[in-house]
């Protein structure tokens, strides 16, 4: 009887074990970076471009724009946000230009972004305004719209300390672009 009962304990024991042993070599194959949190403070700059071009004719106030990362975003060693994630803001103010005999009125578009998604389900909120203003050339010029072209960079800043996850880099972050407009604030 002790016989029995100690074979089986022992084919008890062993079938965990031989279930944890299975699964241990696939876990080994595909790591997947840890990620930690981050704290990233006010004032990183962040590059991101427009997908699409836009002008003060077709856009209307309150029109939501999707932005796209141009760079990754590091902070202390760390990826918080890739190159590719989205970026969201949107039209402040869209107006178009008007050019009658007595009433002239100059095109303005002010494009702001708001927030960042990352690869890692955090959003960072960010702050960018920009007005795009454009007046009559001339006494007689014509009165054209306000366009911003598709891959236009802004750089918005992050608005206030937040924690976000990020993965180790050894990487440096990338130098901002020459064309990207920055606000008045940097």
């Amino acid at each position: 009887m002790q016989t029995q009962f100690r074979a089986l304990a022992l084919a008890l024991a062993l079938i965990p074990a031989g279930a944890v042993a299975a699964e241990t070599p696939a876990a080994i194959e595909s790591p997947a970076p840890a990620t930690v949190t981050v704290l990233v403070p006010r004032g990183v700059p962040i590059v991101v471009r427009t997908l699409e071009g836009h002008n003060s004719y077709s856009a209307q106030t309150g029109q939501h724009w999707h932005f796209e990362l141009v760079n990754d975003v590091i902070v202390d060693g760390y990826v918080v946000a890739r190159a590719g994630d989205d970026a969201e803001g949107g039209v402040a103010e869209a107006q178009q230009g008007r050019d009658d005999l007595f009433v002239y009125r100059g095109a303005n578009l002010r494009v702001g972004v708001d927030e960042v998604h990352s690869f890692c389900g955090d959003t960072l909120a960010v702050r960018f305004d920009r007005s795009e203003y454009r007046r009559r050339q001339g006494f007689f010029g014509s009165n054209k719209d306000v366009t911003v072209v598709r891959g236009q960079m802004y750089v918005p800043l992050t608005s206030r300390a937040q924690r976000v996850c990020g993965v180790p880099t050894t990487a440096t972050p990338a130098p901002i672009p020459a064309g990207a407009i920055r606000t008045a604030d940097h």
